[in-house]
């Protein structure tokens, strides 16, 4: 019961705290929370969390605490992660927190892996003199972070 809240885990509480410890790791340069670190690439910098949807509680009102609570993330990563290694380093994440709740974590397609392809690349290099020749100035290009509705079907 609400009344007595130390008698429960409460769901939506240790989840708050995820969230907290999301944004710490997005407002910290090291992009490092409790030990957790983003993995970093040289031309990405550091990969992303944002949190999307949380849901959790009653439906009906009830003065009950929450037993369930969902949250929803986006976690840009960048080249060389998996899913294996986004599960892994969460899971750490999650255990630093020391919740009362129990978590489980998982990947919901759609899943990107994170590219790049070098400046020197073969591809890259008929790109620009393409451009060149055809707009007679040098292209200005850079690693960006982002996707495309390209990366989806209907």
């Amino acid at each position: 019961h609400a009344f007595r809240p130390e008698l429960g885990n409460n769901a939506i509480s240790d989840a708050a705290k995820i969230i907290v410890a999301i944004q710490a790791i997005m407002d910290n340069e090291s992009k490092a929370f409790k030990g957790f670190s983003l993995p970093k690439d040289d031309d990405f910098e550091y990969g992303s969390f944002c949190v999307l949807k949380v849901d959790g509680g009653y439906k009906t009102y009830s003065v009950v605490v929450p037993e369930m609570c969902e949250i929803v993330l986006n976690r840009l990563i960048v080249p060389g992660e998996t899913k294996e290694t986004v599960l892994e380093d969460f899971q750490k994440l999650i255990n630093s927190l020391e919740l009362d709740s129990k978590v489980n974590l998982e990947i919901v397609p759609p899943f990107y892996y994170s590219y790049k392809i070098h400046q020197d690349h073969q591809l890259n290099q008929l790109l620009l003199e393409s451009y060149q020749e055809i707009f007679n100035k040098k292209p200005k290009s850079s690693y960006l972070k982002m996707i495309t509705d390209a990366n989806t079907t209907m």
